[in-house]
């Protein structure tokens, strides 16, 4: 058996360790103090517990200093006044560039952050492919098999969401191209859900479709919910698949 002998260290140092994954964005943001100094400067990267800002000047702030960061997410989220601690100043020719920590309360705004870093962190994990995806809102295995199939034959993925929460999450990560919202709802009904993606921001335009019944009143209602079209339980996948290759670019329809 080998032995060594070593030095005890001179001089010991405590430093964070990166827990959360960051990703790179650049985004104008305005960096408040507590004594009503604001410099402006831009996000350089984001996680769910902290940032780093580049500023234009050096604000006068030290390690440790706390400060309200006002800025707008990648998709249009407000993020105005979350609180943070100042870990690191460092001078970057005229500009300073400091790394935040999110620190107390601001619960909806952490929320909001955690949101759009969770679900962009998904997106940059998914398996290669298309990229061509449609969410279906139904929690009914049977009422999708005819719609499974249509899209499967246009090369589309699909994605399903049993519930209103899941289908929130699901619209933002996967930005699918086609949104299908089955009848029967058990949260809220189709018309509302069509109703409240068609004022989400990003999805304005994005193609909709119900399906399920044979209700000319809900075909109706859904049209002025903002919906795009209308399938009765009975439609055949030929007429399906021909609605949705209406509704999506002519370049993605010869690339499937």
């Amino acid at each position: 058996m080998a032995y060594a002998r070593i030095a005890w260290p001179r001089q010991i140092e405590m430093v964070r360790i990166r827990k959360q994954d960051r990703i790179r964005i650049s985004d104008d943001c305005v960096v408040a103090l507590d004594n009503g100094e604001r410099c402006e400067g831009a996000i350089r990267d984001l996680s769910s517990g902290g940032c780093g800002v580049r500023c234009v000047r050096n604000p006068s702030v030290q390690r440790n200093g706390f400060v309200a960061l006002h800025f707008t997410l990648p998709d249009g989220t407000r993020i105005d006044g979350i609180r943070a601690v100042v870990r690191t100043v460092r001078s970057v020719g005229s500009g300073a560039l400091l790394g935040c920590e999110f620190h107390g309360g601001d619960d909806l705004l952490r929320q909001d952050v955690n949101f759009y870093v969770t679900s962009t962190l998904d997106r940059m994990r998914g398996a290669p492919g298309s990229g061509r995806r449609a969410l279906v809102i139904d929690s009914r295995e049977d009422a999708i098999r005819t719609l499974k199939r249509a899209l499967y034959a246009l090369h589309i993925e699909m994605l399903v969401a049993d519930g209103l929460v899941d289908a929130g999450y699901r619209l933002r990560m996967s930005n699918p191209v086609l949104v299908f919202v089955g009848n029967e709802q058990t949260q809220l009904s189709a018309v509302e859900l069509c109703r409240i993606i068609r004022t989400t921001r990003g999805f304005e335009s994005v193609p909709i479709f119900v399906y399920g019944g044979d209700s000319a009143d809900l075909e109706r209602e859904a049209s002025e919910a903002g919906a795009d079209g209308y399938f009765p339980s009975l439609t055949r996948i030929d007429d399906i698949r021909a609605a949705i290759a209406a509704r999506i670019p002519a370049t993605e329809v010869a690339s499937a």
